[in-house]
């Protein structure tokens, strides 16, 4: 059995002068921003002979941050009264309180166990349980937290049928909540010519489940002090400059899109191993392709002053080219 923990904790200044371009209302202004983050990793391992073994462990993380400024909004409202026909009215310094405190926490479970059924043949497989929550009211400014989670299952078969032969085959199905399973199969061969000299090749395809901001996210700037300051100006007209700001919504700067695909990688390459005395070169082929690419775009609301962030589907990207490695080992065991 083994425990492994830790905590780290740090502080950096970030922002910008007030008033500079790009910071008109201090939205980007001077700050502090504070994290800390600990983990737990519990892990009990058992082996039932040389060639059979199993694992179970838990595993926990929690991220806090903390960062929170005062912005000032008296620029930005009043160049709207002006855009609006109101040039008369104006309001004076009305610091408003930003934060994008948050905290997220994940937990997963796991079991692995590998061992040797027959000659020639090694299995492992294994399954996992993982929760991730997310707390900000920034970032999910209709329920303050969002949280997800997924099952997975996975296992992998290894054949040697001959010494110059390798064969692997493999999947994982994975499920997340709200959504039907995915699988994630993989397929490879290994050619030895030589003990110096291999051949391979492989089929693989892998998923990536797009993120709770990607989904769930809706960031906005909702303030009634910029309701009160505009009712304050005027008994009659007032009110009626409020409402026209929609209540004190000024900004929605990104909002997630819960129908979104998770990413798809489908990915094929062939390559080369080649050990010539105290250097290893390997050379890799490859064509990979995505679909489903989560990519940013612009959003608009007819209820919020600006236009934000969303996140749409992209166009399927393929990618292609050949990768290469040379490594050499000297006598004192340096690496380059």
């Amino acid at each position: 059995m083994s425990l492994t923990a830790g905590q780290n904790k740090s502080r950096r200044e970030l922002g910008y002068p007030y008033g500079v371009t790009g910071n008109s209302a201090n939205e980007n202004g001077f700050r502090e921003s504070r994290t800390d983050n600990r983990f737990m990793h519990l892990r009990f391992r058992r082996l039932m002979s040389t060639d059979n073994e199993w694992s179970v462990s838990y595993y926990r993380n929690e991220d806090r941050g903390r960062e929170e400024w005062f912005g000032e909004a008296a620029d930005v409202v009043n160049q709207g009264l002006i855009d609006a026909g109101f040039p008369f009215f104006s309001i004076g310094s009305l610091p408003l309180p930003i934060d994008y405190n948050r905290s997220a926490t994940r937990q997963n479970i796991d079991f692995q166990h590998s061992f040797v059924p027959a000659q020639d043949w090694r299995v492992a497989w294994g399954a996992e349980l993982r929760h991730e929550a997310l707390k900000s009211n920034r970032m999910f400014f209709l329920t303050g937290r969002e949280s997800d989670g997924f099952v997975r299952v996975s296992a992998n078969v290894e054949w040697r049928p001959s010494e110059r032969w390798t064969l692997n085959a493999g999947n994982m199905i994975e499920r997340f909540r709200g959504r039907s399973p995915q699988a994630s199969p993989r397929l490879f061969a290994t050619w030895h010519a030589t003990p110096e000299h291999a051949l391979k090749a492989g089929a693989s395809r892998a998923f990536r489940h797009p993120a709770l901001i990607e989904t769930r996210g809706d960031s906005r700037f909702n303030f009634p002090e910029v309701a009160a300051a505009l009712t304050a100006l005027d008994p009659v007209a007032g009110p009626l400059l409020a409402a026209g700001f929609q209540q004190g919504r000024s900004r929605r700067t990104f909002v997630g899109t819960a129908s979104l695909q998770p990413e798809r990688l489908d990915s094929v390459e062939f390559g080369y191993v080649g050990q010539f005395g105290a250097s290893t070169l390997e050379v890799r082929a490859f064509h990979e392709r995505f679909n489903h690419l989560v990519t940013e775009a612009r959003y608009s609301d007819s209820d919020y002053l600006e236009t934000g962030v969303t996140f749409v589907e992209g166009d399927a990207v393929t990618i292609q080219g050949i990768e290469y490695q040379y490594r050499y080992r000297s006598d004192g065991r340096e690496i380059w």
